[in-house]
């Protein structure tokens, strides 16, 4: 009783998975837009394939005139008429196709086409023997090459099956009592039209499946350029908040000119530097956060809220390094931080210079010269490496009234040149020298611009000059 019950089950489910094919269009339209998007592929696809079948239909139906001429000689001219017809209008239905009227109707014109040529084979057939002529096969051949390269509907292919069917019987019933004989093309007709039929059907589940990907794979691409815009206008808006929080690109604090050069390497900056003044001390800090994009960014806001926090008294820069420093590794955060931090004294026009995981800064004097300025390195701002006993190393020099300090961060000197070398910070330094007069943004930007060898610079680019005014 079991066994019976599992074989009826199997049964049923063999039974509901043929209903299940049979009723694939059902399946295809329940997906959104997919009806419409279909029609139109499908005639796109049926535009080229109809265009390359007729002319392949006008040379080989003139060719076979050679058949009639060999086999026929007394119908050739007769033969020789139906092919001419045929090409002609077929040629008609070729200039038709390239109107906007013809493109969206190129599956019926194709249709009635095809179906002309076939009637016209068996109206060939009938004047040279009828259904013992085998010019029978000439239908089969059309029908085989019509059904295969056109994307008609099963039951579209079906009707013009029944047709071509239709017509070969009554063309030649015409002219030929109904006998015996008969059976054979008929059956071969018969045989080529269920074929036909189901590779139709096969055919056009394989087109709606590899259509229906193709719209789920476009609707992902939309959706993700949606995205994309989205979060590239957020960007630009994050970006726009980055550089309202930034300095003026030129300033004049207590005596104390300092100018920028600020590239992001992305949309946001993993660079950031402020000015500050407390107690007659001017304090400039360029931050350097590793990686660069919106994370880095991020980072970048909290620097600039702890050297805000942390700056509300006076104290020695060997102490605010240390406070900012033990402050940032309390949130525990995975990016580094690579620090400059100067303070200017206006009186003694002395410059003290704290460097964490950063390049020593340039001097450029009077006379033009550059000099990169040794400073000692301070430890590392990081909370994994992160060692409380470890003290500030502060440096100083004194700053004459006509020279000018440039700090910068690392992505101003780690590109490749154009000759393939590194650049490196002794090109940097005599580029920043060749660069020193009233317009150095420009001149410096656009000599570095000239050096790299692409057209991007591959990280964050800062560089800040500063100087006591005169």
């Amino acid at each position: 009783m079991c066994i019976h019950i599992e074989a009826k089950s199997g049964q049923n489910i063999r039974v509901n998975k043929i209903k299940d094919y049979l009723q694939y269009r059902k399946r295809f339209y329940a997906i959104p837009g997919f009806r419409e998007y279909y029609r139109n592929e499908n005639n796109r696809r049926a535009l080229s394939r109809v265009r390359v079948l007729m002319w392949l239909g006008i040379v080989l139906f003139a060719a076979c005139f050679i058949l009639d001429y060999l086999l026929y000689p007394d119908q050739a001219a007769f033969f020789l008429g139906l092919r001419a017809l045929f090409a002609g209008i077929t040629v008609i239905c070729l200039m038709i196709s390239r109107s906007e009227w013809g493109q969206r109707h190129i599956l019926t014109i194709v249709f009635f086409n095809a179906l002309l040529g076939d009637w016209s084979i068996s109206l060939m057939s009938s004047q040279i023997g009828g259904w013992t002529s085998l010019y029978f096969v000439g239908n089969i051949t059309v029908m085989m090459g019509v059904t295969m390269f056109i994307p008609w509907r099963p039951r579209v292919t079906l009707m013009y099956c029944l047709a071509v069917l239709f017509g070969y019987v009554a063309i030649n019933g015409l002219f030929h009592p109904f006998t015996l004989p008969m059976i054979i093309p008929v059956t071969f007709i018969c045989v080529v039209m269920a074929l036909a039929y189901f590779s139709s059907m096969s055919n056009e589940v394989g087109r709606m499946t590899e259509l229906s990907w193709r719209l789920e794979i476009e609707k992902a691409h939309e959706s993700l350029k949606t995205q994309n815009d989205i979060i590239k206008k957020q960007l630009d808006q994050a970006k726009q908040i980055q550089r309202t929080l930034l300095p003026p690109m030129q300033q004049s604090l207590n005596g104390i000119n300092v100018g920028a050069i600020y590239e992001p390497s992305e949309e946001l900056s993993g660079d950031f530097f402020d000015t500050l003044t407390v107690n007659g001390y001017v304090y400039v800090y360029l931050a350097d956060v590793t990686g660069h994009g919106l994370p880095a960014a991020q980072v970048t806001y909290l620097v600039k809220s702890i050297f805000q926090t942390a700056l509300n008294r006076d104290m020695e820069l060997s102490e605010l390094f240390d406070l900012v420093r033990e402050q940032y590794v309390a949130h525990g955060l995975k990016y580094d931080l690579g620090l400059q931090l100067a303070r200017f004294n206006t009186k003694t026009r002395v410059m003290e210079f704290i460097r964490s995981n950063a390049p020593d800064p340039i001097m450029v004097d009077a006379k033009g010269e550059g000099t990169i300025l040794e400073f000692p390195v301070s430890p590392l701002i990081s909370a994994v490496n992160y060692d409380r006993t470890k003290k500030a190393n502060v440096g100083q020099v004194t700053l004459d009234p006509d020279s000018f300090v440039y700090i910068y961060s690392d992505g101003a000197f780690e590109f490749v040149q154009k000759t393939g070398n590194a650049f490196g910070q002794r090109r940097l330094l005599k580029a920043v020298a060749n660069s020193h007069n009233e317009k150095w943004p420009e001149s410096l930007t656009q000599s570095l611009q000239a050096e790299n060898a692409e057209d991007y610079f591959p990280d964050d680019l800062t560089i800040l000059r500063m100087s006591f005014s005169s």
